[in-house]
């Protein structure tokens, strides 16, 4: 029996075949376009290469003592290779002496009798291990030709390569925020004091005040008590409504407020020094709103009077006379709440170690700054779910932050939700690390070219992590990308 070899290659560049796709096609030809190969696939599972396709002989003869022998082969391109189980097609006679003989040149290969004229479709399909030279592997099919002398011209098949999807596995540009020397926030609440008519005294037992007055110092007492704040400024605004002469309006506001520090300094010993007071005679603003948001038919005429130049007394005197029905509704439902306090307490927050902010997070994250919030992130590992969830809360506490909102960015990006992140670099800036993340958005986004354009900004501007993120970038545009 003589054998024959032959290396011409074809090669298929029109043929261009995802590691996925499943869906029939004609992968290439050989033995002089006589013989097809279909419903080509490769794929890499967990450990394994499986190699699947179809030989279509519809058009191959072979002798009678005559065979084909079509070995499936992966070529790296240090010259490794590997050899996949044969197909022998096999004429009448050879394959009775196969079947008697045995095929030892050819292990494990599958005997397949060709009956010349016929349709004939053979799939193949096999799993080996997976070795790393193996991606990007040449795919080859060889053909061998044997039998009683004769051989036939033919071709090894080049099909496409095995490139594996790429895992999209960026690394984010996080920012840490500015240090802060010193941590100040305020807490702002209304109390609403009932006075007897022209009295600018609180009496703590009457109508209202004593819920009023408890929900004062509740609110005080929430910072006093707490060991990491400290009190340094308490603010007073006063109002009255706008009914009566404006000159006893703005007695009743400015002794009313006055009477409301004394009562808060007195209950705590503070010093006056840290007091601020203030106050507004007639509370236009807030019944503008009311009127606003109400369901009076002629609602612009009383807004326009409102609005008006006129001082505050005629302007009264016109609203009350023009709309006498809904100036009574207004006098009986909201002048009561047009008479408050606001107040505001500011305070500062004491600076914490990690150790101590580890802490506070869990039950007071509202006390630590940007800065030591993103410590502790960092404490943790990178990716993990306490890591993650650092960042979620501190774009929760801190809304508007450009930094905070790029941070949470990136965590969306790692969560796979580009909607949440797109959302987040909206408030994020233009900072380089934001223009970075922008393009890791644009790759999953399928926008390849804003993506490398953004990457090589995010790179001339100093961001570390761009020259490995636009190399991982050209990798997945040559080879997809993993879902």
């Amino acid at each position: 029996m003589n054998k024959h070899i032959f290396t011409a290659i074809l090669f298929l560049s029109s043929v261009a075949l995802s590691l996925q796709a499943q869906k029939p096609c004609v992968a290439g030809s050989i033995a002089d376009g006589m013989v097809k190969i279909n419903n080509y696939s490769i794929e890499k599972t967990e450990k394994n290469v499986v190699l699947s396709f179809d030989f279509v002989f519809d058009s191959l003869k072979v002798k009678s003592n005559s065979f084909m022998a079509f070995t499936p082969m992966l070529r790296g391109d240090k010259g490794e290779e590997y050899r996949c189980p044969s197909v022998l097609l096999a004429g009448r006679r050879q394959q009775i002496v196969f079947s008697r003989e045995g095929m030892d040149d050819y292990p494990e290969a599958k005997l397949v009798r060709r009956n010349n004229g016929e349709a004939q479709t053979e799939s193949y399909k096999t799993a080996f291990a997976f070795k790393d030279w193996m991606e990007g592997a040449e795919v080859i099919i060889r053909e061998e030709l044997c039998g009683c002398d004769n051989v036939l011209d033919s071709a090894m098949a080049l099909l496409p390569p095995m490139l594996l999807p790429v895992e999209p596995a960026f690394v984010q540009a996080f920012i840490r925020p500015p240090h802060v020397d010193i941590k100040q926030d305020t807490l702002a609440r209304q109390a609403f004091l009932d006075f007897p008519v022209n009295e600018t005294v609180i009496y703590p037992e009457y109508r209202k005040n004593p819920v009023e007055l408890a929900k004062i110092l509740a609110s005080i007492d929430t910072i006093r008590n707490d060991k990491n704040l400290t009190i340094t400024g308490i603010s007073i605004h006063g109002y009255a409504s706008p009914e009566s002469p404006l000159s006893n309006n703005t007695r009743l506001a400015n002794g009313r407020s006055q009477a409301l520090k004394e009562f808060v300094r007195k209950e705590y010993s503070f010093s006056n020094d840290i007091f601020t007071v203030k106050a507004t005679a007639e509370d236009w603003a807030g019944l503008r709103r009311f009127v606003a948001q109400s369901g009076y038919e002629k609602r612009s005429e009383m807004l326009a009077i409102i609005d008006s130049d006129l001082p505050e007394d005629p302007r009264e005197w016109k609203l009350k006379t023009t709309f006498p029905k809904e100036y009574k509704e207004m006098l009986r439902d909201w002048y009561p709440a047009l008479r408050h306090s606001d107040y505001k307490v500011t305070y500062i927050i004491k600076g914490f170690s990690l150790e101590e902010a580890r802490e506070v997070f869990k039950t007071k994250p509202a006390q630590l700054s940007l800065e030591e919030m993103f410590l502790v992130a960092e404490s943790y590992p990178v990716g993990s779910q306490e890591f993650r969830h650092v960042f979620d809360v501190a774009v929760r506490l801190y809304p508007n932050d450009p930094i905070a909102n790029l941070n949470a960015a990136n965590i969306a990006i790692e969560k796979r939700d580009m909607i949440l992140a797109k959302s987040y670099l909206a408030k994020a800036g233009d900072a380089p690390e934001a223009v970075h993340a922008r393009a890791v958005v644009a790759v999953f986004d399928g926008d390849y070219a804003s993506a490398e354009s953004l990457f090589t900004e995010a790179n001339s501007k100093g961001v570390a992590q761009a020259e490995a993120n636009l190399a991982l970038l050209q990798k997945i545009k040559k080879h997809g990308m993993k879902k």
